[in-house]
């Protein structure tokens, strides 16, 4: 599932993808990041490679300014898509907000010694979500 949100295209859009299986987890992060501001275009892919492809095929200028990635995901994990974005150069300064049920010491270590910017759990209430989206926004590489 590739789904764009917004218009890219749009002057000072701050591009944020989103690699996530749960369509409930979509729609709250992407709805909460469109209430937020307009300034923001979302990204929701759900599969770890074509993430990646879809992140390879970008111009540098349109490079995501947050990708928030979930653990568990078909196929690959995000671990996995973490290894890829981090090991390539073009990649490695994004800022990378891990958003997981997994929370095991040890993924979260994983992740944090691959890179990520920070590992957030997965809350049980809308209000807690919408407080954890703002604060991965506090995450976002300015252009």
């Amino acid at each position: 599932m590739n789904t764009t949100l917004a218009s890219a295209a749009q002057l000072n859009t701050r591009n944020i993808l989103v690699v996530e299986d749960d369509c409930d987890d979509i729609e709250i992060i992407a709805g909460v990041i469109r209430e937020k501001s307009s300034q923001y275009s979302v990204t929701c892919i759900s599969d770890v490679e074509e993430a990646f492809q879809y992140l390879c095929g970008l111009p540098e200028e349109a490079h995501p300014s947050l990708i928030i990635l979930d653990y568990n995901l078909p196929k690959l994990t995000g671990i996995d898509f973490l290894k890829m974005v981090k090991s390539d150069g073009r990649f490695n300064e994004l800022p990378v907000v891990m958003y997981s049920t997994a929370m095991l010491e040890k993924y979260e270590q994983e992740a944090s010694s691959l890179g990520v910017d920070i590992y957030i759990s997965k809350k049980n209430t809308i209000q807690l979500v919408q407080q954890d989206v703002l604060h991965m926004l506090s995450y976002c590489k300015s252009r």
